[in-house]
């Protein structure tokens, strides 16, 4: 493939690892209350301080919470379309390398990257080498 892409690729790279950082960083605020939910249904919804939040029973017995409020669940909302966006770059340009590898005078290939900060893959025409 021709170097002319290197800045859809920086840019997409960059966007990716955002995108993983931010999944990482839902996975860990919600991981206990997660687990307490997965282990034995240590989860119940109640109020905490006048805010809806999640309390669950921690391994050792001990209880502590989450927030249920508009910045958490638009944490995991945005994390779920995240992996989504990922995942289907992936799954394209998997699919487009398997063809060029089996049938390599293909010129060209609709590559997808994660050009823009709402994070929706975009395909892109590349020559092929």
């Amino acid at each position: 493939m021709d170097n002319n892409y290197g800045n859809q690729i920086s840019l997409s790279l960059k966007n990716i690892e955002k995108s993983l950082k931010e999944i990482s960083d839902c996975y860990i605020f919600f991981k206990k209350s997660y687990n307490a939910y997965k282990h034995g249904y240590r989860l119940w919804v109640g109020k905490e301080h006048d805010t809806e939040a999640a309390i669950f029973r921690n391994k050792n017995g001990s209880e502590d919470h989450i927030p249920l409020d508009e910045n958490s669940i638009e944490l995991v909302m945005n994390s779920g379309k995240y992996c989504l966006s990922i995942f289907a770059i992936i799954k394209n340009n998997h699919k487009l390398i398997c063809d060029y590898l089996t049938n390599p005078q293909i010129k060209r290939m609709n590559i997808s990257f994660l050009l823009d900060n709402n994070l929706q893959p975009e395909r892109i025409s590349c020559e092929t080498a």
